[in-house]
């Protein structure tokens, strides 16, 4: 009867490994929350994780000791947290979903997932432009910052400015300009906003800000997340958006956990 046994008879696929390590150049500045390296993954991947880093320092007209804190994180974020119908679409079971459309009828799904190109990222840029944060800092030269670490690549026209850089257009050595209008997946910028959401907001002090990583209203009908970028007087860009950096908070103390009186 041993050859009838159930774990003689089961599979033993063989995993293949594969070396992902890369070094990752960067500057930060205090308090900002980069995206250094992100992987698509499938269910049941495994990974060893071990990270080096070399820290470097504006230099200074004198020696100086100090103190400062690096923190680096490692989140997974499943899709269907963003996006409700990722697992249907992706493996095309459009006919097999789990939500309704209305009273009578189920939700209609299209074959696409969400995108959005080179050409609605620039607008974006164009829409930031001399708006700041609450650090004073400018907002388009954040969002394209925040762009290159998600390894998106050039999103620039070409026609206004070079983001983020102190270089001038007229410069020939250096370009922003993107060659082809690419569709882009926005599952990065959500992905990056939820964990920033979930892991690095004070509850007690932030509202929660849905809208920032979750687009269940997206039903895959069309391939971009936007058929239209909002204008710049809109009052989208007056807040926070998806493509904004975000910042962490201080660590709570003597001051920065102190409570009004009431």
């Amino acid at each position: 009867m041993g050859l009838f046994n159930l774990k003689d008879i089961r599979n033993h696929p063989r995993r293949s490994a594969f070396d992902l390590s890369s070094k990752v150049a960067f500057s930060a500045k205090s308090g900002e929350l980069l995206p250094i390296k992100w992987y698509f993954t499938m269910p049941g991947d495994k990974f060893t994780l071990k990270r080096q880093h070399f820290t470097r320092t504006q230099p200074v007209n004198t020696s100086a000791y100090t103190r400062i804190r690096e923190y680096y994180d490692w989140f997974w974020v499943p899709l269907h947290l963003l996006w409700r119908n990722a697992p249907e679409v992706i493996s095309q079971m459009q006919s097999n979903v789990q939500h309704a459309g209305s009273q009578t009828s189920a939700l209609t799904l299209g074959n696409f997932l969400p995108t959005i190109t080179s050409e609605q990222l620039n607008l974006v840029f164009t829409r930031l432009y001399q708006k700041t944060n609450y650090f004073g800092f400018d907002r388009a030269d954040l969002a394209y910052k925040l762009v290159q670490y998600l390894r998106f690549g050039n999103a620039n026209s070409g026609a206004s400015k070079n983001y983020g850089t102190s270089i001038s257009l007229s410069d020939a050595s250096y370009s922003q300009k993107y060659r082809f209008n690419l569709n882009l997946s926005v599952f990065p910028f959500l992905a990056y906003k939820k964990f920033c959401q979930d892991y690095f907001r004070y509850s007690q002090w932030q509202n929660s800000s849905p809208y920032l990583w979750n687009i269940d209203y997206y039903t895959g009908a069309q391939q971009q997340l936007f058929s239209s970028i909002p204008a710049s007087g809109d009052t989208y860009w007056g807040n926070n958006t998806m493509f904004d950096l975000e910042y962490c908070n201080w660590n709570k103390d003597m001051f920065m956990g102190v409570l009004p009186d009431t």
